[in-house]
């Protein structure tokens, strides 16, 4: 009786320390499932796709004056912040609060911080609208959409299932 009562207790402590190690594994799965990770999501015609990275650029010809420009952008808290632009010169639309950094290349270096709750830009095939990944992977996604399509660029909550159902950008569709 003796052998089968120290049995029985050895057998539930077991059963406790396997439970216990579940619980322990399981409880952290779930919430780490449920935990909503900011992304910056890129909505575009009928795709969608996320960026894990903080920043990205973007990066098109000047309609007008057929020169480059690029501006950088980092996520924050509530959205994105434009932190430098580079074009070739100052006109109708651009920030002018900001700080010239000098450069060598003819182009002006522009540094600033003007936060943006969402970028909407529209997007064509003459301008070669680009959106630069890190490390420096230039997604021509002008290629990918029609003529004059709009590409909403958010900051957004995403739980795992969301990370795992919508694809990376720098990803093929």
């Amino acid at each position: 009786m003796m052998n089968m009562s120290l049995k029985n207790n050895k057998t539930n402590k077991l059963l406790l320390v396997i439970s216990v190690g579940i619980f322990l594994i399981f409880i952290p799965l779930v919430y780490l499932s449920i935990l909503p990770k900011k992304f910056t999501v890129i909505v575009f015609e009928k795709n969608i796709c996320k960026l894990a990275s903080n920043n990205f650029s973007l990066k098109w010809t000047h309609s007008v004056d057929k020169t480059p420009w690029r501006e950088d952008y980092v996520r924050s808290d509530d959205g994105f912040i434009l932190t430098h632009s580079i074009f070739r010169t100052f006109g109708a639309g651009v920030p002018h609060a900001g700080t010239v950094i000098e450069s060598d290349d003819g182009m002006i270096h522009f540094e600033m911080n003007l936060p943006m709750p969402e970028i909407n830009w529209i997007i064509d095939q003459d301008v070669h609208s680009t959106i630069i990944l890190p490390p420096n992977q230039h997604w021509h996604i002008y290629q990918d959409a029609e003529r004059y399509s709009e590409v909403s660029i958010r900051n957004q909550p995403l739980n795992f299932w969301q990370r795992l159902s919508i694809r990376n950008c720098h990803e093929p569709q």
